[in-house]
């Protein structure tokens, strides 16, 4: 099988406890991956809320270094800068990377960032975490103001310069004036249903049906708080999947672990060699094929294909 996740926080990981992509105590490592045929991964520089600008920026550039550090050692896994560097491997490459930005803090000076970090690869950007930041209020606001016109400007820069926005962690309020002003499709990279699980990191039904029809795509998170509330099993994970696709999303969703940025998952769930155990159990309970294809790859890979051309 093929796997595309669109969220995780393993360069983290792998920077705190300095071990190797290849193979550690993380929940995902190439090792783990041996589970499937082509793997793409996207992976965060997740920038801590409680930082100022500057030390948001220095945390960006010592975390980007693990990253090109994790790709030189691993040669094997082939960076994702624009869709040729996909369609040119098929057949030569079978492990993917995809860079993202998680909090936009790091933009210290945002005209100058925007180009900075496309340049070195990033290619999705969330504008927060869970803090209010320069930019929007987070999904732990106590005062939900919305976007900033920085942010709205920021919005702006990036759809330009050509990155996928990921309004995972934004506010309602901030979600929906980012809705207003943005114009390209967008991504909710590791969200779950908020009539399943009344979590403010879950998507209501509007905000899932705004998804779908400007064209994005919703990664389903493996995090049992934001299944269940509590313990959660795979089960709950799929109730998250049938509201969704009760919302017309059979080409919108797709998977955002959260991988090394969560502990609580589904009690059969320990990393990512555990991923098939999902499919099997749609396999059991009658899903299509071709709707388990589309989730754990193709909705995806679509997505991306016409995003970062």
């Amino acid at each position: 099988m093929n796997f595309l996740d669109l969220h995780c926080d393993t360069v983290t990981e792998l920077y705190e406890r300095g071990e190797n992509l290849a193979d550690n105590t993380c929940h995902i490592s190439l090792r783990q991956a041996d589970a499937f045929d082509q793997y793409l991964q996207t992976y965060a520089i997740w920038i801590d809320p409680t930082l100022c600008a500057q030390d948001a920026y220095r945390r960006f550039h010592q975390l980007y270094g693990c990253y090109r550090d994790q790709l030189d050692r691993n040669p094997c896994v082939k960076e994702i800068r624009c869709w040729r560097d996909y369609a040119s491997t098929q057949g030569k490459a079978r492990r993917f990377a995809l860079l993202s930005i998680e909090n936009a803090s790091c933009f210290a000076e945002p005209e100058r960032c925007v180009d900075e970090f496309y340049r070195l690869g990033v290619r999705m950007v969330s504008l927060t975490h869970t803090a209010d930041n320069a930019f929007a209020c987070g999904n732990e606001t106590t005062d939900d103001r919305g976007l900033t016109p920085a942010g709205r400007k920021l919005v702006a820069m990036c759809e330009k310069k050509g990155y996928i926005l990921d309004v995972s962690h934004l506010s309602f309020r901030s979600f929906w004036d980012f809705v207003e002003c943005s114009e390209r499709p967008f991504v909710a990279s590791h969200s779950n249903s908020h009539a399943i699980c009344a979590h403010p990191r879950n998507l209501t039904d509007e905000m899932f049906r705004a998804v779908v029809e400007r064209g994005g795509i919703v990664g389903l998170n493996l995090y049992s708080r934001f299944l269940r509330g509590e313990s959660a099993s795979i089960d709950s994970l799929l109730l998250h999947l049938e509201r969704f696709l009760e919302l017309g999303g059979e080409h919108t969703v797709a998977f955002g672990c959260d991988f090394d940025g969560i502990g609580l998952m589904p009690k059969e769930m320990h990393g990512l060699r555990d991923i098939p155990k999902i499919a099997e159990r749609m396999q059991t309970l009658h899903y299509p094929q071709q709707l388990i294809d589309d989730l754990f790859w193709n909705n995806a890979l679509n997505f991306i294909r016409e995003q970062i051309k």
